[in-house]
């Protein structure tokens, strides 16, 4: 598994927000895939509703999501 950080703009009324997401996933397709989830089910946005700008490799040690942070303790995460 590997962290990423998926930075992107979500629709609210007229206008796009920015989101950015931590996300631990086994490649960047499937980091996409569950930044789509995370957003469906939590916002109910759609993802033509979303904007992905990019996806980048997070370094653990800057992670600040308690998820990234757990499997970083239990050592499932490889890194860059």
């Amino acid at each position: 598994m590997i962290s990423y950080r998926v930075e992107g703009y979500m629709k609210n009324g007229k206008k796009y927000i920015q989101i950015n997401k931590e996300i631990v996933a086994k490649d960047k397709d499937d980091a996409l895939e569950r930044f789509y989830c995370l957003l469906g089910s939590n916002y109910g946005k759609k993802r033509r509703e979303l904007k992905i700008e990019k996806v980048d490799v997070l370094d653990p040690e800057n992670a600040k999501n308690p998820v990234v942070l757990y499997h970083l303790k239990k050592g499932e995460i490889n890194g860059k």
